[in-house]
């Protein structure tokens, strides 16, 4: 079941990374570049909650988790510089957190 629910995800992920490239030559309307950029976050941010489950250590779950959500909720508020430079920062944080944990 979840290698079934993990393919399923990365499919998604891929449509969407698509869509945003296929953008680049295409040039859709403002509407579908703001849909794509929704699912873009959603699925980055169920990703983050999804791995922050997953982990051991408390700070690096909570923070996964927060970034997450953030990235999840930030979709829905009005649009203002600091929340989109929250939301980068938030898109950026568990990648480099994990890279550094890895290592």
């Amino acid at each position: 079941m979840k290698n079934t629910l993990l393919k399923i995800f990365g499919v998604c992920i891929a449509l969407v990374l698509m869509a945003k490239i296929s953008h680049w030559f295409l040039k859709y309307d403002e509407k579908t570049v703001n849909i794509i950029n929704l699912a873009m976050c959603c699925l980055i941010g169920t990703y983050y909650v999804i791995v922050g489950f997953e982990l051991n250590e408390t700070r690096f779950k909570l923070l996964f988790v927060c970034c997450g959500l953030y990235l999840i909720v930030m979709n829905f508020l009005n649009e203002m510089s600091i929340i989109s430079i929250i939301g980068v920062v938030c898109m950026l944080a568990p990648m480099l957190v994990g890279k550094s944990k890895m290592t």
